[in-house]
């Protein structure tokens, strides 16, 4: 609630005996209103809007002090005023200086709002009832409301001053959790922008290697920016990427620009920490070929499940890098029985897709008693 119209709220309610009062007031967007009550009437304070702020009205409220209490005569006040406030007959028509003026420091423009309050002197016979001529009713009841009014506005400011703090207290903290935000968000793109920067010197390689023009599609840059793993794991997939592609590519000249797909790049946990073989180095040879068998039975299955094939014979063998039929997969699998068996039980989180899924291999895994 704006000051001026607490005070006038602390002068009705705090006051009974003062009859009626005004105040003008500026509002948070700088427009002025004018609120009063006439306790006679009602008691409901009314609130109206100056349409029209006259230069009269702004210099009483530009001169200085802001802040002052002083009685005046109703001519001083600004006729826009006279005309919205209907208080009581006779409030602005009193030649004699009865209206009792406080001024009080506005928060939103900064000039003064105006308190008004009429202490006629058969209004302060009827408040002070004494016949000691030293005292001075007028004086006497001005100072003690001006003084409650003031000590008000005083609470109000300090605790205006209070929200004050506390508003550029939050707004501080929104400031620094944006600006952390930023920098965070800001982080995240420059260690996207490296991670494609590490696979663009990857595929570098491979073209100075190969011989082949390879570049990332969009789709597969975006699945890369996605990616959380480590760099070793990009390097995996990438490798694993660029192997597919030169065994199932027909031949190219080296200018044709050969994309790299969403679906060649493979960020799955079965390939990503693979353990090694508890085997002595001269045995690693023994099951070499038949991990990598493994390996292109399970790529071949991972690209037909992203795009909604069933895991048959057939498929498989068409997803290969080399086609080859459903009992060529078949024969396979039963030259490589044994071996695919020790590997099964050394890496038991590995091939999972197939060994749930593509039936050759599932089969095979029940005859060991391995499902």
């Amino acid at each position: 609630m704006n000051t001026g119209l607490r005070i006038i709220h602390l002068i009705r309610d705090r006051f009974q005996y003062l009859e009626n009062a005004v105040c003008v007031y500026a509002e948070p967007d700088s427009s002025l209103s004018v609120s009063f009550f006439n306790r006679a009437t009602y008691s409901k304070l009314v609130t109206l809007k100056i349409d029209n702020v006259t230069q009269g009205l702004r210099k009483l409220r530009e001169a200085q002090p802001l802040q002052s209490v002083s009685w005046k005569k109703p001519s001083v006040f600004p006729m826009e005023i006279r005309r919205l406030v209907d208080v009581e007959p006779g409030f602005f028509e009193d030649e004699s200086d009865t209206l009792l003026l406080i001024k009080i420091n506005n928060q939103f423009d900064k000039l003064s709002d105006l308190l008004i309050i009429d202490l006629k002197a058969s209004m302060l016979d009827k408040i002070l009832k004494t016949e000691l001529k030293e005292i001075k009713p007028r004086e006497l009841l001005s100072e003690h409301i001006s003084g409650v009014v003031i000590a008000y506005m005083n609470t109000i400011v300090d605790d205006l001053g209070q929200r004050e703090q506390l508003h550029q207290m939050c707004q501080s903290l929104i400031l620094e959790n944006q600006q952390f935000k930023e920098q965070i968000r800001k982080q995240e793109n420059r260690l996207k922008q490296l991670r494609l920067d590490h696979a663009d010197h990857m595929l570098q390689n491979y073209r100075d290697r190969y011989g082949m023009k390879l570049e990332l599609s969009n789709a597969a840059r975006e699945k890369l920016n996605l990616f959380e793993g480590k760099e070793k794991d990009i390097d995996r997939a990438l490798d694993r990427a660029v192997n597919w592609i030169r065994e199932s590519t027909v031949t190219l000249s080296g200018e044709e620009l050969i994309p790299i797909l969403e679906q060649h790049l493979q960020f799955y946990n079965e390939v990503i920490d693979i353990p090694k073989l508890p085997v002595e180095e001269k045995e690693k040879k023994k099951y070499q070929r038949t991990i990598e068998l493994l390996d292109r039975y399970e790529n071949a299955a991972l690209l037909l499940r992203q795009q909604g094939h069933t895991l048959t014979g057939k498929n498989v063998g068409k997803f290969c890098p080399q086609s080859i039929s459903a009992p060529a997969i078949t024969d396979s699998l039963r030259k490589h029985e044994l071996k695919i068996i020790d590997l099964c039980k050394i890496y038991p989180s590995r091939w999972n897709l197939i060994r749930k899924e593509f039936k050759p291999v599932v089969n095979l895994l029940r005859r060991y008693r391995l499902l």
